[in-house]
């Protein structure tokens, strides 16, 4: 997989944009939820990291910080709907009453909210 993305990159991004985003302080600030979603991917960078110290590059091992990574462990719980009692909405499927754009707007959204609830694990 890694000779084939470095060979195809040209077709989407030219090699110096993809030298400069494979630095691994630029992947752990810009991705978090990769390295709080996967223990063995976090627990392999921090061995990286102890490795780069005991070789005697602690400025180097001292760009890598997986401390400061926030937690998405609300993102991996799957949401209930906690039923209400006092008061009930009347809900339709009927979409007869937007226009086009209302409606693309609409399922657009939807599709966003059910896309974001899908956990990628490679």
């Amino acid at each position: 997989m890694v000779r084939m993305f470095i060979m195809m990159h040209p077709w989407y991004i030219p090699s110096i944009n993809l030298a400069k985003k494979l630095v691994l302080k630029y992947w752990i600030s810009e991705f978090p939820a990769e390295f709080n979603l996967s223990p063995e991917l976090a627990e392999e960078i921090k061995d990286f990291k102890d490795l780069l110290t005991t070789e005697g590059n602690a400025s180097q091992s001292q760009l890598i910080d997986l401390d400061s990574v926030p937690s998405y462990k609300w993102k991996r719980q799957v949401t209930q709907r906690v039923p209400s009692v006092s008061k009930k909405r009347k809900m339709s499927l009927l979409f007869d009453h937007l226009d086009s754009c209302e409606l693309a707007e609409h399922l657009t959204y939807l599709e966003y909210k059910s896309f974001c609830k899908i956990l990628v694990s490679l």
